[in-house]
């Protein structure tokens, strides 16, 4: 074998080999076209969806006519064969199980009933230590493939042939507690989930402050429903009132300069809509004493969404400018920027009335509904991107409170029953104007806001413990196969026939069986001589009569 001396030195009975050398043959799955050939019941046909690291998938599997499966006899699967991805998931392998009589596949390398290993020794194999060799023998430019002479050629330990057995078995049960962990860590994730959305649920409701609210109540400490109104109103006014001084400003330097360009727009005025009626009211929830529920754009200064594709293309993407802030960039409540997803100044100034300022709550407008974020002082002067919008609360509000009750299940079900579209759902100005949102005192809001955060910061920390424990299953999966295929991973038995003696047998009984198929050629050519000859003759013979008879 050509990189025998460049291989590691292997246990006692053990002995290296290749995949050719293992098995019957290695072939290829059917190559070309499958258009009109698909049926709906049928030969199973595997596809490299349907192979997963050591087992079958029968997830979209698709089916074949009995006469195709025929045509294809080069691809035929049968239970105990070893089949490789080619192309995209390059070198995942399982065998194919007993429960598939007969099948067949495309874009699979396939190892024929091997003989001198276990078949799901060598996919436990092949899913680990050969992976790195399949990813560097990988050929194609447009669409990278493993080709079947790189399998046939991939070298392999070949422990006894019940070492492998029991190789098999001992992977298999460390794999399943293994599993069973994994499964238990995921589960709670997901719990940990559910207990946020639990938080959330129970801090919009005023569960999470009721003891903490009595006594402020007692104390006198709360500014009535009322009085918060009409300082979110009165704060709205002067904001309007700041916004017209300003446009002013901008006129009186246009006129002096020679109202060169166009005249600055005067801003609209904030609207004060209708407030929630009683229908409105008998569908949400019921809220303490001193809280009431009114829609978002009677609380907030200003809700805007992002630039349209018009003024924002994928040209004006620069790397390490000014970054734009889309639905990918927001997760888990926080802003992750992308240095490659940034615009230039000059642009940005183009669209300012989309900039984001300290305070803002960013949130994508398509896709997934209620994923936003509070901006902070990092992402201040960030644009707001075209698949966003941003809401600016008034300053009576915490605006981290209320980036935590848009991204609570009630809220997300809301948007979702109002958003609008058919392939994508999405959102606009006037559908978030008309959220309503539980408001309550600022002092409250913020005792909220630290409620929420303490149990926040104990879901991260046991999150961070689950991140690291699956990471550290992960490695413990390849320390396991890593001594499998050392060697140390289950006794060896001196018993046991040693690897070499079944490879030279395995040989052996290919030379015989390579020279009947050559003999069975040579008997099957000799008759086809034999007849041709023997017709010539009949042709000889039957124009020589002819001949007379004329």
């Amino acid at each position: 074998m050509g990189e025998e001396t460049a291989l590691p030195e292997l246990p006692k009975g053990w002995a290296w080999s290749t995949f050719k050398d293992v098995s019957n043959r290695v072939t290829v799955g059917h190559v070309g076209s499958m258009k009109n050939e698909y049926v709906e019941h049928g030969i199973p046909f595997l596809r490299s969806q349907n192979v997963r690291e050591n087992r079958f998938d029968p997830s979209g599997l698709k089916y074949v006519s009995s006469e195709f499966h025929k045509r294809l006899k080069k691809s035929s699967l049968e239970p105990g064969d070893l089949v490789v991805v080619r192309s995209g998931s390059v070198g995942v392998a399982c065998v194919i199980p007993d429960n598939l009589q007969d099948a067949n596949c495309s874009d699979l390398v396939i190892v024929k009933q091997p003989q001198g290993i276990d078949p799901h020794y060598g996919a436990f194999y092949m899913n680990s230590v050969a992976r790195a060799r399949v990813n560097s023998q990988q050929v194609g430019v447009a669409l990278i493939h493993f080709n079947t002479k790189s399998m046939a050629a991939m070298p392999i330990p070949v422990p006894p042939l019940a070492e492998q057995r029991r190789i098999v078995n001992k992977i298999e049960e460390l794999f399943t507690q293994l599993d069973a962990g994994i499964d238990l860590l995921k589960k709670l994730k997901v719990k940990l989930k559910r207990y946020r959305q639990a938080v959330l649920k129970a801090a919009v409701e005023g569960k999470l402050t009721q003891d903490w609210r009595e006594k402020q109540q007692q104390r006198g400490r709360l500014k009535s429903g009322d009085t918060l109104l009409a300082h979110i109103k009165t704060e709205r006014e002067q904001c309007y009132q700041k916004l017209l001084d300003v446009w002013q400003t901008e006129v009186e330097f246009w006129e002096a300069h020679g109202k060169v360009g166009k005249r600055p727009s005067k801003p609209k005025k904030l609207k004060d809509l209708s407030a929630l009626n009683q229908d409105d009211l008998s569908g949400l929830r019921i809220l303490p004493d001193a809280w009431f529920w009114a829609k978002l754009g009677n609380v907030s200064i200003k809700i805007q969404i992002g630039p349209f594709g018009s003024l924002l293309h994928k040209a004006d993407y620069i790397k390490e400018g000014i970054p734009a802030i889309n639905p990918t960039h927001i997760n888990d409540l926080k802003i992750n920027v992308d240095t490659n997803f940034t615009v230039t100044q000059k642009k940005f100034d183009e669209l300012k009335k989309y900039s984001l300022e300290e305070g803002d709550i960013i949130m994508g407008r398509r896709g997934e509904m209620g994923r936003c974020a509070l901006v902070t002082e990092n992402e201040d002067g960030f644009l707001c991107g075209t698949g966003s919008l941003y809401i600016r609360p008034a300053k009576s509000l915490n605006s981290l409170y209320y980036s935590y009750f848009l991204s609570s299940r009630d809220t997300k079900t809301y948007l979702e029953r109002h958003s609008i579209g058919t392939t994508m759902r999405n959102l606009n100005e006037n559908i978030l104007n008309e959220i309503p949102v539980p408001v309550c005192s600022y002092l409250e809001q913020e005792k909220i806001v630290e409620e929420i955060e303490a149990c926040f910061s104990i879901c991260d920390r046991i999150e961070t413990d689950i991140t690291s424990d699956l990471k550290k299953s992960e490695k413990l999966r390849q320390s396991i196969l890593q001594k499998a295929f050392e060697g140390k991973l289950v006794p060896q038995d001196p018993n046991d026939e040693p690897a070499s003696l079944l490879l030279e047998r395995i040989q052996a009984e290919k030379v015989q069986q390579e020279a009947k198929s050559k003999k069975r050629k040579a008997t099957t050519k000799k008759k086809k001589s034999r007849k041709t000859t023997k017709t010539k003759q009949l042709e000889i013979t039957d124009g020589s009569n002819e001949g007379q008879a004329s």
